[in-house]
């Protein structure tokens, strides 16, 4: 499992985002919000060769959590048992399983930070848009 780089400004991202910017607002007040490209280069992150890697680790991550989550706790104890003998990997296999559920949980947290900014630059361009139309055509 590969660790995702960290690559975003959280509190950047977050000051873009659609609960904290949008909620009750006005349309007037949605346009009125001003907000600054991100001066972090965050497109190299999803080339297909990177993404490719990094979405198979998810993938797998989260057919591993769902299959964990069908298991009762003595069930879940007894395979973490199997886990942890020699034959099945050891104390290393635990900890990189362990790290993984972490790491695509940080990553999917990452992801929607920055699918919620994008959004909410979003509704603040086409409000700014329709506003606009709408003084045009008045």
């Amino acid at each position: 499992m590969t660790k995702t780089p960290e690559i975003y400004d959280f509190d950047a991202i977050r000051k873009a985002s659609a609960d904290s910017l949008l909620a009750g607002s006005e349309e007037e007040q949605i346009a009125a919000i001003e907000f600054e490209a991100i001066d972090q280069e965050i497109s190299s992150s999803f080339e297909m060769s990177r993404w490719a890697e990094r979405s198979r680790d998810l993938g797998n991550c989260l057919r591993f959590a769902a299959a964990f989550l069908r298991l009762s706790k003595p069930e879940f104890i007894e395979a973490t048992r199997k886990l942890l003998s020699n034959e099945d990997g050891g104390i290393e296999a635990f900890f990189e399983a362990e790290a993984g559920f972490k790491n695509a949980a940080d990553d999917c947290l990452a992801y929607a930070d920055l699918l919620t900014a994008a959004h909410a630059r979003f509704l603040v361009a086409g409000t700014t848009v329709n506003l606009e139309s709408d003084e045009v055509r008045s």
